[in-house]
């Protein structure tokens, strides 16, 4: 079965996955091989029969040029201990006052104020997936409650307990972080009601930008100057402004560039673990299996 890349890939990671396939995998941009493993395009043609995306997400893809018999498959895992890192770098770079302590100490300021610290506060988790658990794991290691909003309810020993609604798991916590895949049932479900039931005054988003709805979340934000939005992804990045403000961001949006899986083509490890999953599907056991009614 022939197997290609459709981006530029380093030839000893070649290598490597033609090891794990057992196969010869060429790098092409066309559609003619049979299983594709995808960057941030979409590639389909007559032959193909598996698409492996070696984002975590397949949001980019444009499900109407792909058929319905083709299988596509996340690379769901690859990404779980680098994005909550970094979930926890802004949070924890919130609490502990890093980034304003630096630019006083950049002005010459030394200067001394209470910070505080995420030990005994409550997390609450929508959309406890991979990346969610182990966002979660990190969290109780820290001292915190973990509590979840999910379609299934995983009992890991993590979660404390399980809501029925978004909007119950918001009330009860002190940081929401949001770690929900972008699908057409998810496109904007975080809404007004769950960010004005907030108990605590941080929002964190690793997942997508329009899983949040975006004037909801400009609105609570321009309401509540004491609410913070610590986000690794925005609406329409890399386009930055919005009728809500023109020249800055907000005060209270904390925000990095998409960074927080890194850049999938440049992993090996992401890389690997696509080569694994086609590894399965040969064997007839494909993981991550998208459900494409969701995207179309």
């Amino acid at each position: 079965m022939e197997i290609s890349f459709t981006f530029d890939v380093d030839k000893e990671i070649i290598g490597k996955c033609e090891e794990i396939v057992g196969q010869e995998i060429s790098i092409s941009r066309n559609a003619n091989s049979e299983i594709h493993i995808v960057g941030f395009e979409t590639v389909a043609g007559p032959r193909t029969r598996m698409i492996q995306s070696t984002s975590a997400g397949v949001d980019y893809l444009d499900f109407s040029r792909i058929p319905e018999n083709v299988m596509v498959c996340t690379n769901a895992g690859a990404y779980n201990e680098v994005v909550a890192e970094h979930a926890f770098a802004l949070i924890l770079s919130h609490f502990r006052k890093i980034s304003y302590y630096n630019e006083l100490a950049h002005k010459g300021i030394f200067q001394r104020e209470e910070v505080e610290s995420v030990f005994g506060r409550t997390m609450g988790i929508i959309g406890y997936g991979s990346i969610g658990q182990t966002i979660g794991r990190i969290a109780r290691d820290f001292g915190m409650k973990v509590m979840a909003y999910n379609r299934s309810e995983k009992q890991d020993g993590i979660v404390t307990e399980y809501y029925k609604s978004m909007k119950e798991l918001s009330a009860k916590s002190d940081i929401l972080v949001i770690g929900l895949p972008l699908t057409n049932r998810t496109s904007g479900i975080i809404r007004k009601d769950v960010l004005e039931n907030l108990k605590g005054n941080v929002i964190v988003n690793i997942a997508r930008g329009k899983v949040v709805y975006r004037n909801d979340m400009l609105d609570f934000l321009e309401k509540n100057p004491e609410k913070y939005y610590l986000t690794d992804v925005w609406w329409d990045e890399p386009h930055l402004h919005d009728h809500k403000f023109t020249d800055k961001l907000p005060e209270n949006v904390i925000l990095t560039p998409h960074v927080a899986g890194g850049i999938p083509m440049k992993s090996e490890h992401v890389i690997l673990s696509a080569c694994r999953n086609v590894r399965n599907y040969l064997d007839g056991n494909p993981k991550n299996v998208v459900d494409t009614s969701e995207f179309r």
